[in-house]
């Protein structure tokens, strides 16, 4: 075994015989009595504070020229789409024009009915569109073998001022409607020798000719369509009102005996019952009748007057409907107690008359008078 050393302590060349290797020992330090606190560091400011992130500077032209116009745009994007947008712009200012257009002229016509309305049908007819298309559906009518846009566009149109090919052309079309205008127009240029390509002031003044004269009897036979088609009357809006008037009175008079039979109405009947009718639904009678007959238009038959009684009589039970069921029920009680002495053999009205001293004019009840009932019966 080993001795200590000098200071109390193993050698530092001391072995451990159990495993044959050197153990190294260090002295120990002996443990103070209040443990060490760690030191304290110092902390900066820049360990304190995160560093702060860069900001993105703006751009100067944008600031500029948001300051400038009053806008808020940020970058290229936005004016791209605004670029984009302008073309779009450009590209709806045809269509927005016309529905400008077509407005307008939305409004033309309606200031052109309310003048109608307030005018009659003078104003109206007197408008060439107006009566060119009056005469346009007359034509259509009149003659519907023929090509029925033919008829509209010389109806529509002034002869005067039209083409003398153009007017051979309509008139052939006319009677003609499953042939194009093309194919009629190229037959006959060919007709008068003319090429198809060529200009009209390159046509010679044979070919002016031929086509002017057979446009005359063309413009005469399309002239003729139109004979016999006339315009209605020019009626004013007092005309118009003097004739309604007129019409209404006629009316009034050819109803007035429907309307007596119709207000005649003073019991409602149903087989054996009846109900007298109360003098407030009476009274608004003759103006059940005026909607029906005058403001409905009904006609004046006999039919119609039975359908507008079954209406009235309808009617009056809804509305009385509580009263006419309380009548009912008394009536059936009536019947049923009837029936009910008619069954106990008990027909005999009660006697109503007040008694009297007078004997003789005393009713005897039926059976043994209670005098005799007494008198059998003494002890």
């Amino acid at each position: 075994m080993e001795e200590l050393g000098k200071d109390g302590f193993l050698p530092k060349d001391f072995t451990d015989p159990s495993r044959g290797q050197p153990v190294t020992t260090e002295p120990v330090a002996e443990p103070s009595a209040q443990a060490e606190e760690p030191p304290i560091q110092a902390t900066t400011q820049a360990e304190q504070t995160p560093p702060a992130q860069s900001e993105t500077k703006p751009d100067e032209f944008f600031e500029n020229f948001n300051k400038r116009f009053n806008t808020q745009i940020k970058d290229e994007n936005e004016v791209k789409e605004i670029l984009a947008s302008r073309q779009k712009i450009t590209e709806y200012e045809p269509k927005v024009k016309l529905a400008e257009d077509r407005a307008k002229e939305i409004e033309d016509y309606k200031k052109q009915i309310e003048e109608i309305r307030n005018a009659g049908n003078s104003e109206f007819l007197s408008k060439p569109l107006v009566r060119q298309a009056f005469v346009a559906q007359q034509l259509l009518e009149k003659y519907p073998d023929k090509d029925p846009f033919a008829l509209q566009e010389i109806a529509m149109a002034d002869l005067t001022k039209m083409g003398d090919l153009d007017v051979l052309v309509k008139n052939q079309k006319i009677d003609l409607p499953t042939l194009s205008e093309k194919d009629i127009r190229e037959v006959l240029l060919d007709k008068y020798g003319i090429d198809p390509e060529s200009k009209p002031e390159e046509w010679s003044s044979i070919s002016k000719a031929k086509i002017a004269i057979d446009a005359q009897g063309a413009r005469a036979n399309i002239k003729a369509l139109t004979n016999g088609i006339e315009l209605p009357k020019a009626v004013t809006t007092e005309e118009r009102q003097r004739v309604a008037d007129e019409a209404l009175q006629r009316k009034l008079q050819a109803t007035e005996p429907l309307k007596a039979e119709f207000t005649n109405f003073d019991k409602f009947k149903s087989g054996d019952f009846e109900f007298d009718v109360n003098a407030d639904y009476k009274s608004k009678l003759g103006d059940m009748f005026q909607a029906m007959f005058i403001d409905a238009g009904m006609e004046a038959t006999k039919e119609n007057l039975e359908t507008a009684k079954e209406m009235r009589d309808a009617l009056f039970v809804l509305n009385n409907f509580g009263k006419i069921q309380e009548v009912i029920a008394k009536q059936a009680q009536v019947e049923l107690q009837k029936k009910l002495d008619e069954a106990l053999n008990n027909t005999k009205q009660p006697n109503t008359t007040t008694a009297s001293d007078d004997n003789a004019n005393r009713d005897e009840l039926p059976g043994p008078s209670l005098s005799s009932a007494f008198a059998n019966n003494r002890i």
